[in-house]
C-alpha cells in the first residue's frame, strides 16, 4: 500500500470513528429520556395555559352572554310580539320585562366596554353572539306558531319564562366567576329585577289564555 492511500485509510476510519461517537450521543438513552420529557413538560405547559385562560375569562363570556341575550330577546322579540299581546296583565308584565331588558343592554353594554375593553360591534359578529342570535330565532319561530295557532299569549309567558331564566343563569354564571366588584354591584342588582320578572311570567295565571 502506498503512502496516498495508506494516508486516505487513516482518514476514512478516523471520520467512521467519529460518526459513531456522535451517533452514540445523539442516541444515549439518557438525552432520548430528557429530550422526552422536555416534549411532555411543553405539552403538559401548553395545557394549562388553556385551562388557565379559559378559566380566567369566564366572567367576560357570561357577561357577554347576558349582553346579547337580553339585546336580542328586547330588540328582536319583545318589540315585535309584546304588541301582539291581548291580555291587559300580560303586556303590563311586558312593559315591565322591556324596562329591566333596556337596563341590562345599557349597564352590561358598559360594562364590557369598561371593564373588559370589549368592542361590542365587533363581538356581535364573534360566536358568543351568533349563538345568542342563533338561539333567538329559534325562539321568535316558535313563537310565530303561537301566532298562527291562535295561542301566542299561552307560548309567549312559557317562551319567556325561560329566555328569563337563562339570563338569570348567565348573571350568577359571572357572579361566580369574577372578583370585580363593580361588575358585582351591577350584576347583583340586575339580578334582583329580573328574579321579580321571573317570578310574575312564571306564576302568571289566567283562564283566558
Amino acid at each position: 500500500m502506498d503512502n496516498m492511500a495508506y494516508l486516505q485509510q487513516i482518514a476514512v476510519e478516523k471520520k467512521a470513528a467519529k460518526d459513531d461517537s456522535v451517533l452514540k450521543k445523539i442516541f444515549n438513552p439518557k438525552i432520548i429520556l430528557g429530550v422526552l420529557g422536555f416534549i411532555v413538560f411543553l405539552v403538559a405547559l401548553v395545557l394549562v395555559l388553556k385551562v388557565v385562560s379559559k378559566s380566567s375569562s369566564k366572567d367576560k363570556d357570561y357577561l357577554t352572554q347576558s349582553y346579547f341575550s337580553a339585546k336580542y330577546l328586547n330588540e328582536k322579540t319583545v318589540a315585535n310580539y309584546g304588541k301582539k299581546l291581548r291580555n291587559s296583565d300580560l303586556r303590563d308584565m311586558t312593559v315591565s320585562l322591556k324596562s329591566v331588558l333596556n337596563e341590562i343592554s345599557v349597564e352590561e353594554g358598559a360594562l364590557l366596554k369598561s371593564e373588559y375593553d370589549m368592542d361590542l360591534s365587533a363581538a356581535a359578529s364573534e360566536e358568543i353572539a351568533t349563538n345568542e342570535l342563533g338561539m333567538n330565532s329559534v325562539l321568535n319561530a316558535t313563537l310565530d306558531d303561537g301566532v298562527l295557532n291562535g295561542i301566542l299569549e299561552r307560548v309567549y309567558v312559557r317562551e319567556m319564562t325561560m329566555q328569563i331564566a337563562y339570563i338569570i343563569s348567565y348573571h350568577t354564571g359571572c357572579l361566580d366567576a369574577t372578583k370585580n366588584s363593580k361588575v358585582k354591584t351591577v350584576l347583583e342588582k340586575e339580578l334582583t329585577n329580573l328574579q321579580n320578572i321571573y317570578d310574575q311570567f312564571y306564576n302568571f295565571k289566567s283562564p283566558m289564555i
